[in-house]
């Protein structure tokens, strides 16, 4: 019985030091990954973030809903993500903000972290979107955008400990409007997820008229050469008639409120009023003395002969 007992207490500490032999081993394991996390580059880091979302994650590939948060007009942006952990392959966790910008601008974008938990990156892209639309990657721009470049550690963050903080200073290939969306490339730890979103050279102008869009009682004026309605040109130049408004934003105006009230039967009753507004609108025009008497009744003529309401402005 005594042998028996022994025997017994012999397996129990071989099973022991077995299992101890195991759990070292795993905390050695577990150690060398923490190693790795910190120093593979940036090239591999997005590699391994890419083979991490395309193991089963589902949720991303499905069309999700997404709202921007702002529209970038240069000076600087502080916000914050509302998620925790990676967020790399998660487009319905990204923050997205939008501008606009024309063919040729020389733009700088840079987003510095404000807390040291997270690193930042964020994608460019031209167009924008209402949701992910089955989209997975920075570098997937769906059926309404394309993707024209990636951002991620390229400027030392001030906290030193979490990879970098994203620059782009690029030129914008085309006139229109661009989006960015920024994500977490890595999640450092719990706590405040903040950062600042800073850009120069993208100026709120659409029309490029001088007024920011947020002060512009048209800000996409009617820019063209000479006055047309319907079709009919009076030979008149298009002219500001105050800051931020062309003689065609003020035609174009009235020609909308018109149109909304066609009902497809009331259209002479609205080709009147049609005709009174613009000889009101030639009024004051005549009176600032930005028109003579004989293109004041050029512009009438016009109007008498258009076939307002329901016609097609010109943009």
């Amino acid at each position: 019985m005594k042998k028996i007992k022994i025997a017994i207490s012999l397996l129990l500490l071989v099973a022991f030091v077995t299992s101890c032999e195991k759990e070292t081993l795993t905390v050695q394991e577990n150690s060398e990954l923490k190693v790795q996390k910190v120093d593979f580059s940036s090239a591999e880091k997005i590699q391994f973030n890419n083979e991490l979302g395309a193991k089963g994650e589902t949720a991303s590939k499905i069309a999700t809903e997404i709202t921007y948060m702002g529209e970038l007009c240069g000076g600087t942006i502080e916000a914050t993500f509302e998620s925790s952990g990676n967020t790399y392959s998660s487009p319905e966790l990204w923050d997205y903000y939008m501008f606009y910008g024309n063919e040729g601008d020389e733009i700088s974008i840079y987003i510095p972290r404000t807390s040291q938990n997270m690193d930042p990156a964020f994608a460019l892209y031209f167009g924008t979107t209402n949701n992910t639309d089955g989209r997975s990657f920075p570098e997937d721009g769906g059926p309404d955008m394309t993707f024209l470049a990636f951002a991620d550690d390229e400027v030392a963050d001030t906290f030193g400990g979490c990879w970098a903080d994203p620059l782009l200073n690029t030129t914008l290939p085309q006139t229109g409007t661009y989006t960015i969306a920024v994500l977490k490339a890595w999640d450092c730890g719990p706590g405040v997820y903040s950062y600042e979103i800073q850009t120069t050279g993208i100026i709120c102008d659409y029309d490029n008229d001088g007024i920011l869009n947020e002060d512009d009682p048209y800000p996409n004026s009617n820019m063209s050469e000479y006055i047309n309605i319907d079709g009919c040109y009076p030979d008149i130049e298009n002219i500001f008639v105050e800051s931020g408004t062309t003689m065609m934003d003020q035609i174009d105006n009235l020609i909308a409120e018109i149109n909304l009230q066609y009902d497809g039967e009331n259209w002479d009753e609205l080709h009147q009023d049609f005709t009174r507004g613009l000889s009101k609108i030639t009024y004051y025009w005549r009176k600032d003395r930005l028109i003579t008497r004989s293109e004041r009744s050029a512009i009438s003529s016009c109007g008498w002969s258009s076939q307002i309401p329901y016609y097609d402005i010109p943009r």
